[in-house]
């Protein structure tokens, strides 16, 4: 800024890049001195606001570029101001410092109404504010995704935060190898993160077997609630562990054991929730001290879930006619 000139004043800014290189640029365009190496180019702009009172001249000058690293880590800027034969100069040591990209976290997914799985990534306090953000996804071999929403906000201290979004078809998380990948871009730095189905939180709950009433010659039905988990893909195992033993094996839907194929539910949370059933005959020759087991498999788990009946104690059919209900839930099971 210079003032309380007897005429125009003309304006030029000196600028010394981290290479050496010299440019001299004016209000109006760009001109050649003795030391300066002229190029044209846009990298830089210049505005000067003019205005005189009582025949006395004043500007206000303003050198405005985007900063790049291998340009302006330390550069030397000046401004001269000519009038009237005579000139002002003021000189700048400058040192940059840009700031890197800050992580608010792992990718998160959320789930859309229509089973879409929902990606963001959210990179903080950066400048300059040029980041380019990319998504891929793939099981071993990434294809480009379009970007379903990016959202920059300016803060206070003039950095920049970015938060961008990419929507998956949801079926795609029933492979457990299958991966998306957000990848940036910025002046300072590069990264990427990757997530998995097994990085989300729709992990499968069990609940306690619900097992009813073991009773000679009947049939009993053992339920066990599933719930909270996503995709709408389970491997569900029921299995026995005869008495006296100690090794268990698999039940299979047969003439002796059914295994109804029960419909799974979406929640308000967008999860699923299922109910395993298991319907079994009771005696108490061969059933008497075995235990019933039922095992969950999903993507989003490195190892299968399990819940188990614990030893059943049959009644038979006088004893529990004869027994009260308090008494039933004593002697049907130990405890």
């Amino acid at each position: 800024m210079a003032s309380n000139c007897p005429q125009d004043m003309r304006v030029a800014w000196t600028i010394k890049e981290n290479n050496g290189e010299r440019m001299v640029i004016t209000d109006n365009n760009q001109e050649r001195d003795e030391e300066a190496v002229l190029k044209v180019r846009s990298d830089y702009t210049v505005e000067t606001e003019r205005s005189n009172e009582d025949n006395l001249h004043h500007a206000i000058s303003a050198l405005s570029f985007t900063p790049v690293v291998s340009k302006h880590k330390e550069v030397e800027v000046s401004c001269r101001f000519l009038c009237n034969g005579r000139s002002l100069e003021k000189h700048l040591k400058w040192s940059f410092n840009f700031k890197k990209v800050e992580l608010s976290g792992p990718v998160q997914m959320s789930l859309g109404e229509d089973g879409d799985v929902l990606c963001s990534v959210s990179l903080l306090n950066f400048y300059p504010k040029d980041i380019e953000i990319k998504w891929s996804h793939g099981l071993g071999y990434f294809q480009d995704v379009e970007t379903f929403n990016e959202t920059v906000t300016k803060n206070n201290d003039f950095t920049f935060n970015v938060r961008s979004i990419c929507r998956i078809p949801g079926h795609l998380f029933k492979d457990q190898g299958y991966r998306v990948r957000a990848k940036w871009n910025q002046k300072t730095e590069a990264g990427q993160q990757e997530v998995s189905i097994t990085d989300s939180d729709w992990h499968p709950v069990m609940g306690e077997i619900e097992d009813p009433d073991f009773i000679d010659g009947k049939e009993a039905k053992l339920l066990c609630r599933i719930s909270g988990y996503f995709p709408d893909v389970l491997d569900v195992k029921w299995l026995r562990r005869d008495a006296e033993s100690q090794e268990c094996y698999a039940i299979s839907d047969s003439d002796r054991y059914k295994i109804p194929v029960m419909a799974s539910t979406r929640q308000k949370d967008k999860t699923f929730i299922y109910t395993a059933c298991l319907i079994a005959p009771i005696s108490v020759a061969t059933d008497y001290g075995a235990e019933f087991m039922c095992r969950v498999g999903h993507p989003s788990l490195n190892t299968p879930l399990e819940k188990r009946s614990g030893e059943i104690r049959v009644m038979e059919t006088r004893e529990e006619e004869a027994a009260s209900p308090a008494t039933k839930r004593m002697i049907k099971r130990k405890t």
